[in-house]
Protein backbone atom coordinates (compact mmCIF):
# COMPACT_ATOMS: atom_id res chain seq x y z
CA UNK A 1 0.00 0.00 0.00
CA UNK A 2 1.07 3.60 -0.48
CA UNK A 3 1.58 5.60 2.15
CA UNK A 4 -0.78 8.87 1.70
CA UNK A 5 2.41 10.98 2.19
CA UNK A 6 4.07 9.21 -1.20
CA UNK A 7 0.43 10.21 -2.96
CA UNK A 8 1.42 13.82 -4.01
CA UNK A 9 4.00 15.17 -6.30
CA UNK A 10 6.22 18.14 -5.74
CA UNK A 11 4.13 20.02 -8.07
CA UNK A 12 0.98 19.48 -5.68
CA UNK A 13 2.91 20.91 -3.25
CA UNK A 14 3.76 23.68 -5.12
CA UNK A 15 0.60 24.46 -6.23
CA UNK A 16 -0.81 24.21 -2.94
CA UNK A 17 1.73 26.65 -1.44
CA UNK A 18 2.19 29.09 -3.99
CA UNK A 19 -1.60 29.17 -5.57
CA UNK A 20 -0.28 28.52 -9.23
CA UNK A 21 2.00 26.00 -11.23
CA UNK A 22 5.76 25.90 -11.78
CA UNK A 23 6.81 28.48 -14.09
CA UNK A 24 9.11 26.36 -16.38
CA UNK A 25 12.25 28.56 -15.31
CA UNK A 26 11.50 27.39 -12.07
CA UNK A 27 11.11 23.85 -12.53
CA UNK A 28 14.55 24.11 -14.02
CA UNK A 29 16.04 25.59 -11.06
CA UNK A 30 15.26 23.13 -9.20
CA UNK A 31 16.67 20.35 -11.36
CA UNK A 32 20.37 19.25 -10.02
CA UNK A 33 19.97 21.08 -6.41
CA UNK A 34 21.71 18.91 -3.56
CA UNK A 35 19.20 16.54 -2.00
CA UNK A 36 19.78 18.76 1.33
CA UNK A 37 18.85 21.47 -0.72
CA UNK A 38 15.56 20.00 -1.99
CA UNK A 39 14.65 18.95 1.71
CA UNK A 40 15.30 22.46 2.70
CA UNK A 41 12.72 23.80 -0.29
CA UNK A 42 9.88 20.64 0.16
CA UNK A 43 9.87 21.90 4.43
CA UNK A 44 9.58 25.49 3.29
CA UNK A 45 6.78 24.91 0.72
CA UNK A 46 5.27 22.79 2.88
CA UNK A 47 5.11 24.79 5.70
CA UNK A 48 3.57 27.95 3.03
CA UNK A 49 0.69 25.43 2.17
CA UNK A 50 0.09 24.15 5.62
CA UNK A 51 1.08 20.48 5.36
CA UNK A 52 2.80 18.20 6.87
CA UNK A 53 6.42 16.59 6.46
CA UNK A 54 8.34 13.81 7.78
CA UNK A 55 12.06 12.78 6.99
CA UNK A 56 12.17 9.07 5.61
CA UNK A 57 15.06 7.03 4.31
CA UNK A 58 15.44 6.11 1.20
CA UNK A 59 16.36 2.61 -0.33
CA UNK A 60 19.61 4.24 -1.39
CA UNK A 61 20.15 5.62 2.13
CA UNK A 62 19.53 8.83 2.00
CA UNK A 63 16.91 11.39 3.48
CA UNK A 64 13.87 12.49 1.80
CA UNK A 65 11.45 14.85 3.12
CA UNK A 66 8.01 13.37 2.50
CA UNK A 67 4.63 15.33 2.61
CA UNK A 68 1.08 15.04 2.19
CA UNK A 69 -1.72 17.76 2.93
CA UNK A 70 -2.31 16.31 6.69
CA UNK A 71 -0.49 13.17 8.35
CA UNK A 72 -2.55 10.78 10.17
CA UNK A 73 -0.77 10.83 13.45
Amino acid sequence: MISKECAYSFKDLFIAAKGRQMTPAEADSFKGLPQEDVNELVINLAADAGWSTRPVRGSDGREYIAFCPQLDR
